[in-house]
């Protein structure tokens, strides 16, 4: 709803099979790969899997993956 009305949070909290849902309607942006790298973000500390659910149509959408039923 914060979105709709102009005023998205920075912050929030999703299950990862909504992630596709809100990129698709453009509710999130895309981060820029280069500024991860320069504060040691990069593929190579992820596994594969993990980074290939972060991207979406060639791009790395924001969400930091964390599991909640532990």
């Amino acid at each position: 709803m914060a979105a709709a009305g102009g005023r998205p949070p920075d912050v929030g909290v999703s299950h990862m099979t909504r992630v596709p849902i809100y990129a698709a309607e453009n509710l999130l942006d895309p981060f820029d790969l280069g500024e991860l790298a320069k504060v040691g973000i990069t593929e190579d500390k992820f596994l594969p899997a993990i980074w290939e659910r972060s991207q979406y149509k060639g791009s790395s959408i924001p969400f930091l993956w964390i599991h909640t039923h532990m």
